[in-house]
Protein backbone atom coordinates (compact mmCIF):
# COMPACT_ATOMS: atom_id res chain seq x y z
CA UNK A 1 0.00 0.00 0.00
CA UNK A 2 1.48 3.36 -1.03
CA UNK A 3 1.80 6.29 1.36
CA UNK A 4 -1.00 8.14 -0.46
CA UNK A 5 -3.30 5.11 -0.20
CA UNK A 6 -2.52 4.77 3.50
CA UNK A 7 -3.28 8.44 4.14
CA UNK A 8 -6.56 8.29 2.23
CA UNK A 9 -7.72 5.28 4.21
CA UNK A 10 -6.42 6.71 7.50
CA UNK A 11 -8.38 9.92 6.94
CA UNK A 12 -11.54 7.89 6.38
CA UNK A 13 -11.06 5.99 9.64
CA UNK A 14 -10.29 9.18 11.55
CA UNK A 15 -13.44 10.87 10.28
CA UNK A 16 -15.77 8.00 11.14
CA UNK A 17 -18.43 8.74 13.73
CA UNK A 18 -20.12 5.34 13.90
CA UNK A 19 -17.37 3.61 15.87
CA UNK A 20 -14.12 4.09 17.78
CA UNK A 21 -11.42 3.22 15.25
CA UNK A 22 -8.26 2.90 17.36
CA UNK A 23 -7.37 -0.54 15.96
CA UNK A 24 -8.07 0.42 12.34
CA UNK A 25 -5.98 3.58 12.64
CA UNK A 26 -3.15 1.72 14.38
CA UNK A 27 -2.99 -0.84 11.60
CA UNK A 28 -2.70 1.91 8.98
CA UNK A 29 -0.25 3.97 11.04
CA UNK A 30 2.17 1.07 11.04
CA UNK A 31 2.66 1.57 7.29
CA UNK A 32 3.86 5.15 7.84
CA UNK A 33 5.48 4.64 11.25
CA UNK A 34 8.50 6.72 10.21
CA UNK A 35 6.33 9.76 11.04
CA UNK A 36 6.67 8.79 14.72
CA UNK A 37 10.45 9.28 14.76
CA UNK A 38 10.84 12.93 15.73
CA UNK A 39 14.64 13.04 16.06
CA UNK A 40 16.23 14.69 13.03
CA UNK A 41 19.52 12.76 13.21
CA UNK A 42 18.20 9.21 13.10
CA UNK A 43 16.52 6.62 10.98
CA UNK A 44 13.80 4.07 11.65
CA UNK A 45 15.00 0.48 11.42
CA UNK A 46 12.15 -1.63 12.80
CA UNK A 47 8.54 -1.27 13.88
CA UNK A 48 6.62 -3.58 16.17
CA UNK A 49 2.92 -3.33 17.06
CA UNK A 50 1.06 -5.05 19.88
CA UNK A 51 4.37 -5.92 21.57
CA UNK A 52 3.70 -8.02 24.66
CA UNK A 53 5.40 -6.90 27.87
CA UNK A 54 4.84 -7.67 31.55
CA UNK A 55 2.16 -4.97 31.97
CA UNK A 56 0.22 -5.47 28.73
CA UNK A 57 0.53 -4.87 24.99
CA UNK A 58 2.46 -1.88 23.68
CA UNK A 59 0.62 -0.28 20.75
CA UNK A 60 3.72 0.70 18.73
CA UNK A 61 7.47 0.36 19.31
CA UNK A 62 9.73 2.24 16.89
CA UNK A 63 13.37 1.16 16.91
CA UNK A 64 15.76 3.75 15.57
CA UNK A 65 19.46 4.35 15.10
CA UNK A 66 20.30 7.75 16.59
CA UNK A 67 23.45 9.50 15.35
CA UNK A 68 25.89 10.25 18.17
CA UNK A 69 29.05 12.38 18.42
CA UNK A 70 31.93 10.67 16.63
CA UNK A 71 29.67 9.33 13.90
CA UNK A 72 28.42 6.32 15.84
CA UNK A 73 24.79 5.21 15.95
CA UNK A 74 22.91 4.28 19.11
CA UNK A 75 19.93 1.94 19.01
CA UNK A 76 16.86 3.37 20.77
CA UNK A 77 13.25 2.25 21.22
CA UNK A 78 10.44 4.81 21.17
CA UNK A 79 7.19 3.67 22.84
CA UNK A 80 3.83 5.02 21.60
CA UNK A 81 0.30 4.68 22.95
CA UNK A 82 -2.76 5.06 20.71
CA UNK A 83 -6.33 6.03 21.51
CA UNK A 84 -9.29 6.39 19.17
CA UNK A 85 -9.75 9.57 17.10
CA UNK A 86 -13.32 9.76 18.38
CA UNK A 87 -12.44 10.41 22.05
CA UNK A 88 -11.72 13.84 23.62
CA UNK A 89 -8.40 14.87 25.12
CA UNK A 90 -9.90 17.12 27.79
CA UNK A 91 -13.16 17.62 29.68
CA UNK A 92 -14.57 20.94 30.86
CA UNK A 93 -14.52 20.59 34.66
CA UNK A 94 -15.66 24.07 35.75
CA UNK A 95 -16.06 27.48 34.14
CA UNK A 96 -12.42 28.17 35.01
CA UNK A 97 -10.68 24.83 34.43
CA UNK A 98 -10.44 21.92 32.00
CA UNK A 99 -8.92 18.56 32.93
CA UNK A 100 -7.56 15.57 31.00
CA UNK A 101 -10.23 13.10 29.91
CA UNK A 102 -10.28 9.57 31.28
CA UNK A 103 -8.94 8.50 27.89
CA UNK A 104 -5.88 10.76 28.15
CA UNK A 105 -5.27 9.75 31.78
CA UNK A 106 -5.40 6.12 30.71
CA UNK A 107 -3.00 6.69 27.81
CA UNK A 108 -0.46 8.47 30.03
CA UNK A 109 -0.61 5.72 32.65
CA UNK A 110 -0.31 2.91 30.12
CA UNK A 111 2.58 4.59 28.31
CA UNK A 112 4.62 5.04 31.48
CA UNK A 113 3.96 1.48 32.65
CA UNK A 114 4.84 0.02 29.24
CA UNK A 115 8.03 2.06 28.96
CA UNK A 116 9.11 0.95 32.43
CA UNK A 117 8.29 -2.68 31.71
CA UNK A 118 10.16 -2.72 28.39
CA UNK A 119 13.23 -0.98 29.86
CA UNK A 120 13.43 -3.75 32.47
CA UNK A 121 12.98 -6.62 30.02
CA UNK A 122 16.47 -7.97 29.36
CA UNK A 123 15.20 -10.33 26.63
CA UNK A 124 13.69 -7.51 24.58
CA UNK A 125 16.73 -5.26 25.06
CA UNK A 126 19.02 -8.03 23.84
CA UNK A 127 16.74 -8.94 20.94
CA UNK A 128 16.58 -5.33 19.77
CA UNK A 129 20.29 -4.62 20.25
CA UNK A 130 19.71 -1.94 22.89
CA UNK A 131 22.67 -1.59 25.24
CA UNK A 132 21.05 0.27 28.13
CA UNK A 133 17.55 0.59 29.67
CA UNK A 134 18.11 4.35 29.45
CA UNK A 135 17.73 4.04 25.67
CA UNK A 136 14.03 3.17 25.97
CA UNK A 137 12.20 6.41 25.24
CA UNK A 138 8.70 7.72 25.80
CA UNK A 139 7.59 8.38 22.26
CA UNK A 140 4.16 9.82 22.77
CA UNK A 141 0.40 9.55 22.70
CA UNK A 142 -1.89 9.86 19.68
CA UNK A 143 -5.48 10.55 20.66
CA UNK A 144 -8.59 12.33 19.47
CA UNK A 145 -8.94 15.04 16.86
CA UNK A 146 -8.66 18.82 16.78
CA UNK A 147 -12.46 19.08 16.50
CA UNK A 148 -13.06 17.02 19.68
CA UNK A 149 -10.13 18.43 21.65
CA UNK A 150 -12.43 19.07 24.62
CA UNK A 151 -15.79 17.58 25.61
CA UNK A 152 -18.35 20.22 26.58
CA UNK A 153 -21.81 21.58 25.90
CA UNK A 154 -22.28 23.58 22.70
CA UNK A 155 -22.84 26.84 24.59
CA UNK A 156 -19.48 26.42 26.40
CA UNK A 157 -17.50 25.55 23.28
CA UNK A 158 -15.40 28.73 23.00
CA UNK A 159 -14.54 28.90 26.70
CA UNK A 160 -13.89 25.17 26.88
CA UNK A 161 -11.42 25.29 23.98
CA UNK A 162 -9.52 28.13 25.65
CA UNK A 163 -9.37 26.33 28.99
CA UNK A 164 -8.36 23.05 27.34
CA UNK A 165 -5.50 24.80 25.55
CA UNK A 166 -4.37 26.23 28.90
CA UNK A 167 -4.60 22.77 30.50
CA UNK A 168 -2.53 21.31 27.68
CA UNK A 169 0.09 24.04 28.03
CA UNK A 170 0.39 23.34 31.76
CA UNK A 171 0.95 19.63 31.13
CA UNK A 172 3.40 20.50 28.38
CA UNK A 173 5.47 22.70 30.71
CA UNK A 174 5.47 20.47 33.80
CA UNK A 175 5.17 17.02 32.27
CA UNK A 176 5.52 16.38 28.54
CA UNK A 177 8.45 18.67 27.74
CA UNK A 178 10.58 17.36 30.61
CA UNK A 179 10.02 13.78 29.44
CA UNK A 180 10.26 14.62 25.73
CA UNK A 181 6.80 13.07 25.36
CA UNK A 182 4.65 14.02 22.37
CA UNK A 183 0.88 14.51 22.60
CA UNK A 184 -0.60 14.47 19.11
CA UNK A 185 -4.07 14.35 17.68
CA UNK A 186 -4.68 12.11 14.67
CA UNK A 187 -5.02 15.27 12.57
CA UNK A 188 -1.41 16.11 13.39
CA UNK A 189 -0.29 12.66 12.26
CA UNK A 190 -1.88 13.31 8.87
CA UNK A 191 -0.26 16.76 8.64
CA UNK A 192 3.20 15.44 9.50
CA UNK A 193 2.90 12.46 7.16
CA UNK A 194 1.91 14.70 4.26
CA UNK A 195 4.83 17.07 4.91
CA UNK A 196 7.62 14.54 5.38
CA UNK A 197 9.64 13.01 2.55
CA UNK A 198 10.13 9.26 2.39
CA UNK A 199 13.44 8.40 0.72
CA UNK A 200 13.20 4.65 0.99
CA UNK A 201 10.39 2.34 2.01
CA UNK A 202 11.11 -1.36 2.27
CA UNK A 203 8.46 -3.87 3.29
CA UNK A 204 8.80 -7.49 4.26
CA UNK A 205 7.03 -9.42 1.52
CA UNK A 206 4.83 -7.93 -1.17
CA UNK A 207 4.36 -4.15 -0.57
CA UNK A 208 1.01 -4.31 -2.40
CA UNK A 209 -0.44 -6.51 0.34
CA UNK A 210 -1.74 -4.88 3.52
CA UNK A 211 0.53 -5.70 6.45
CA UNK A 212 -1.06 -7.51 9.36
CA UNK A 213 -1.14 -5.60 12.63
CA UNK A 214 0.79 -8.27 14.50
CA UNK A 215 3.63 -8.59 11.96
CA UNK A 216 6.88 -6.64 11.86
CA UNK A 217 8.07 -4.13 9.28
CA UNK A 218 11.52 -2.87 8.31
CA UNK A 219 11.41 0.84 7.52
CA UNK A 220 14.01 3.44 6.65
CA UNK A 221 13.14 7.07 6.04
CA UNK A 222 14.43 10.59 5.82
CA UNK A 223 12.97 12.27 8.88
CA UNK A 224 11.99 15.91 9.22
CA UNK A 225 11.74 16.67 12.94
CA UNK A 226 8.51 17.80 14.54
CA UNK A 227 8.64 21.61 14.65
Amino acid sequence: MSRDDVLIQLKKEIERTDAQTELECGKLLKNIAWVLLTIADGNTTYVRTEQICSTGRVDIVVLANSLQPGGNFRREAHIWELKAPQVPLFDLKTQSQAQPSVHLYSAETQLMHYCYAVSNDAVLLRRWGILSPDHIRLGGIIIGRDINFVACNEEDKTLAKQLACEAHEIREVFFYRKLNLKLWTWDKVITLAESQSLSHHKFQGDPKISIDLHESVDLSATIIADP
